[in-house]
């Protein structure tokens, strides 16, 4: 489905492939950007560690993140949370039925 135009009329139920776009995955980045955050300040929570692995801990933070980040993106399913209908004018049209 995905590059291919849609017919005009064409009904696209709840639950079905969408672009990027969902709350879900926003969500999903944001946890995984706070874990990492988290993972980065360790270094101010235990002053009695080693310089070199307090550096170890915000470098592993920053890499994660950078890869991280599009992976969670890529992997969490888009979907529609309501059913949504191809139109020709938007506006133009009734509710789509299901």
């Amino acid at each position: 489905m995905a590059g291919t135009p849609l017919a005009v009329g064409t009904v696209l139920p709840a639950g079905a492939d969408t672009p990027p776009t969902t709350t879900s995955k926003a969500v999903a980045v944001a946890i995984f950007n706070g874990i990492l955050a988290a993972l980065a300040g360790i270094p101010a929570l235990i002053p009695d560690l080693d310089t070199q692995v307090k550096s170890y801990f915000v470098i592993a933070a920053f890499v994660l993140s950078a890869i991280g980040s599009p992976i969670i993106a890529l992997l969490r399913p888009n979907q529609l949370e309501q059913s949504v209908q191809i139109v020709d004018e938007p506006g133009a049209h009734a509710a789509p039925e299901v």
